[in-house]
């Protein structure tokens, strides 16, 4: 029986109530997505377990002045998991875990599962209504200029074209017909700062479907690195950085990483593991 939990060197993700459990996707996401010099507000929309959300909080400890991750999740128990270990992290005064769709998350409105308070307090998602819950209100509100985020990250559903799972808890984590890109990318538009980042971790053959709603949305391709399991194959995976059209470079950032070398069970790239090198216990 596999474990209920993931360890890595810093923190222990606990995944036995969450639809999607601990893999590459978000640890890619987690490791790869930049963090900023300064103060900044991150935001991690569909957080799963969590784990992205820690993965950023671990990478802005040092940051002068600090930085705050928020991170928001539908599903009732995923959202009190990932509560429950951003609680018990050494990051617990930095992350804030939501219960929400995307798009009635208010920042600053609506309250917290988690955030400064005693792991004993965070509910037990049994209920709809539950404290944490986000306001019905918040789709048409406006966000306050300060309470935009710097840095938008999101590990979204990306099964388009196939059959839904029937598990429900897996169907809302994996379908995208539970957030449509372009409905991602319409709330990315409407938290992200205007000198903002946002960061996605896809399926390579998706790839073209969201670039043609992220210029819908306003945004330019910033930096790309397209993702290979072996040498010498098609990329399985691709990492987007984007920012609002008038704030990006004229022409992305563009390489490549490839995780195995292909020369037997374990034998990870170099660029792998100095990516991934702070979180896998392996590295």
């Amino acid at each position: 029986m596999s474990n209920s939990w993931f360890r890595f060197k810093r923190f222990v993700v606990e995944q036995s109530d969450t639809a999607m459990k601990v893999g590459t996707d978000g640890v890619l996401l987690g490791a790869w997505a930049r963090v900023l010099p300064g103060p900044a507000r991150y935001l991690d929309i569909g957080t799963g377990t969590g784990v992205i959300a820690l993965m950023l909080a671990q990478r802005t400890e040092d940051v002068p002045g600090g930085a705050t991750v928020d991170a928001v999740e539908v599903d009732g128990a995923g959202a009190v998991q990932a509560a429950a270990n951003a609680a018990s992290s050494p990051w617990s005064h930095a992350v804030r875990v939501y219960r929400c769709g995307i798009g009635i998350f208010r920042p600053g409105v609506s309250e917290p599962l988690w955030g400064g308070r005693d792991v004993a307090s965070v509910p037990d998602g049994g209920e709809e209504t539950a404290a944490g819950d986000c306001s019905e209100e918040g789709e048409s509100a406006t966000v306050p200029p300060e309470l935009l985020y710097h840095h938008i990250v999101s590990n979204p559903p990306w099964f388009v074209d196939s059959l839904p799972s029937p598990h429900a808890g897996r169907r809302v984590a994996r379908h995208a017909d539970s957030l449509p890109y372009g409905e991602l990318l319409q709330h990315a538009a409407r938290l992200l700062a205007p000198e903002g980042l946002f960061s996605v971790v896809l399926p390579a053959d998706s790839e073209e479907r969201f670039l043609a709603g992220a210029r819908v949305a306003g945004f330019g391709l910033n930096r790309r690195t397209r993702v290979f399991t072996l040498p010498g194959i098609s990329p399985k995976r691709v990492l987007l950085e984007f920012a609002f059209a008038g704030s990006c470079g004229a022409m992305p950032v563009e390489d490549t990483l490839t995780i195995e070398t292909g020369e037997g069970p374990g034998s990870y790239t170099d660029e792998y593991r100095r990516l991934t090198g702070d979180f896998y216990l392996r590295f």
